[in-house]
């Protein structure tokens, strides 16, 4: 039998503010919970991204009970302390934290959600840091209700939450399933900024990309993972998307529509249909 290692679950209080670290990095992943497409192969190659890059902070969106079981066995998950998750729910984000940062872990259902979505938040001694992850309000598949308008206030009350946190440095790093064709350009609180536009302006950034991602077919291309802040003393001095390549030996085979029939064909497999957004930050 195997034995699961449990990532710590804590909720600490601590009064005394924590020394700022001269570097900083945070990871957000939504790793897909299809969980009848190579799922050990490719919680192996999220658990590789998240090995190699070695991040503070780790956001996981559609994280299942099953991926999050395999998650917590693999051995980077050590060095963490991990949000609660919801026994009842089929999927959720779980935010994981290093554990000398001595995180206390918070969350707030978005009461216009028809699909049980939340923000969840990180915060750590004397209000140093919050770190906030969610996935908005995704589309219907037939397009005609695009949640447009419940994505909007989403994350106007999650970026608020987290500035009135008290906080001197706060982070949001998600799936936004933001499309500026139906939602328009980001209307963010007066001090935030969007990372990826702020180091790679003109970029498109995609981190859903049918056309480059070999495991997807369609067209639809959209920077749907993003990464806000409001900062004091740090500032953003990389960003980059990772989980960017196919998996070595690994596919899967799918049916779609092509041309009025269906058809299957092989398709290698990354380790999520979404690209992971890696960003780190200096202390100045």
């Amino acid at each position: 039998m195997t034995r699961m290692m449990a990532v710590h679950v804590v909720d600490l209080t601590h009064e005394e503010a924590m020394d700022k670290p001269r570097e900083l990095s945070v990871l957000t992943y939504n790793v897909w919970f299809a969980e009848n497409v190579a799922l050990e192969a490719r919680m192996r190659g999220i658990g590789e991204v998240v090995g190699t890059k070695a991040p503070d902070v780790v956001c996981f969106q559609e994280a299942t009970h099953r991926i999050w079981q395999i998650l917590q066995m693999q051995d980077w998950t050590k060095q963490y302390r991990a949000s609660p998750v919801d026994p009842q729910a089929s999927y959720f984000v779980v935010i994981l934290v290093k554990g000398d940062m001595e995180p206390t872990f918070h969350k707030e259902k978005f009461p216009n959600s028809t699909m049980g979505r939340e923000l969840v938040w990180a915060q750590t001694p004397g209000n140093t840091f919050a770190f906030g992850t969610a996935h908005l309000e995704s589309y219907t598949v037939d397009d005609r209700n695009p949640h447009s308008v419940e994505r909007k206030e989403q994350l106007r009350r999650s970026l608020r939450r987290l500035e009135v946190s008290g906080a001197a440095e706060v982070f949001f790093a998600g799936d936004t399933n933001w499309n500026e064709r139906l939602d328009g350009q980001v209307q963010m609180p007066e001090g935030f900024t969007d990372v990826w536009q702020q180091l790679h302006p003109g970029e498109p950034g995609y981190t859903y990309d049918a056309k480059q991602n070999d495991m997807l077919r369609g067209y639809l291309r959209q920077r749907f993972d993003r990464i806000f802040v409001k900062l004091k003393d740090y500032r953003p001095i990389h960003i980059e998307l990772v989980g960017t390549t196919p998996l070595p030996g690994v596919t899967y085979m799918k049916t779609a529509m092509v041309r009025g029939r269906m058809e299957s064909a092989s398709h290698p497999v990354l380790p999520s249909d979404h690209y992971g957004v890696f960003s780190r930050f200096v202390h100045v």
